[in-house]
């Protein structure tokens, strides 16, 4: 995963929940904070905060990389080349997010020779809970903005938060001879550059 400063930040109790729901235990030895197979393997957990960590990986097969918007593309151009057992394969799961994200443009957009992407939302799982059908229903009536976005999949058309949303903004455009009296431009910058981070807010006004 992207952030991962401990094992309780990582996918281990999701693969616990798996093997259980599925009766899998006598092929695996489960502790508190280790997954193993009874066959040898066994599972690994990384962040990729420091991405030079992965350069000491050693005869991995299968990578599952789990929130992948998290990674940057330099995160990315550390692990490829580590993952290089023969028939190994990565597991790329996310939500998508933003269409500058890397994860999104690389496989995606530039559709990746070696990928087969998928996308599966709420009503392709048959066990989908009826307390988030209700809440989803909500969501469709009250937001549908949201709803693209969170429900059906899609990239975020609005930030989150944003004082300013697409709804408000109505273009008019001023004559070519109209002058203003005042014109103020505003910058929120970003104090941080990762995924996660807000986006930097810039508007500009002009008072006629």
């Amino acid at each position: 995963r992207g952030t991962q400063n401990k094992i309780s930040e990582s996918s281990l109790q999701v693969l616990k929940d798996v093997i259980y729901m599925m009766n899998y235990e006598p092929f695996f030895d489960i502790t508190e904070n280790t997954l193993k197979c009874k066959n040898g393997s066994e599972f690994l957990f990384y962040g990729a905060k420091n991405p030079h960590a992965f350069k000491s990986l050693q005869r991995i097969d299968l990578a599952w990389i789990d929130e992948a918007t998290e990674l940057n593309e330099y995160a990315w151009e550390q692990l490829i080349p580590t993952i290089r057992q023969d028939d190994s394969r990565f597991i790329i799961t996310f939500n998508a997010e933003l269409e500058e994200d890397y994860v999104w443009k690389e496989f995606v957009v530039n559709k990746h020779p070696y990928a087969h992407v998928f996308k599966i939302n709420y009503d392709a799982n048959p066990y989908f809970p009826e307390t988030l059908q209700l809440e989803m229903e909500l969501c469709k009536e009250r937001d549908p903005i949201k709803y693209d976005h969170i429900w059906l999949g899609n990239l975020r058309k609005e930030i989150v938060g944003a004082l300013w949303t697409k709804d408000m903004i109505i273009h008019k455009p001023a004559k070519h001879d109209q002058e203003y009296e005042k014109i103020c431009v505003a910058i929120d910058p970003s104090v941080t550059s990762k995924s996660t981070s807000d986006a930097c807010g810039l508007v500009v006004c002009g008072k006629i």
